[in-house]
């Protein structure tokens, strides 16, 4: 499988060839079957991901201008609070721990 550029995904999202819902779902299936391997995440949420990609499409449509950064995920260091998600810092110690606020 490779592995789409930023650039790439830019110029399909203009063309409309691809949404922010097909490229979050082909994340999600690379993570999930990946996953019991690498052990590369602590939390995924999912559920956040895909009202994000419904709140960026309606602002799309809405006429907003989007930036470069527009519909390409991205992943956050479990080393950084994440309000209302848990954050466990790579330690056992954390591993309930909830931010109220974001780093």
């Amino acid at each position: 499988m490779t592995t789409p550029t930023v650039s790439s995904l830019r110029e399909a999202y203009d063309a409309h060839e691809l949404s922010p819902h097909d490229v979050l779902d082909q994340t999600i299936a690379r993570i999930v079957s990946s996953e019991p391997s690498l052990h590369a995440f602590i939390t995924v949420d999912e559920d956040s991901a895909r009202r994000q990609a419904d709140a960026l499409i309606a602002r799309r449509n809405a006429g907003e201008v989007s930036g470069p950064l527009w519909g390409i995920p991205f992943s956050v260091k479990d080393t950084f609070e994440t309000a209302g998600m848990r954050t466990t810092f790579g330690s056992r110690i954390y591993r309930d721990s909830v931010p109220e606020h974001d780093a």
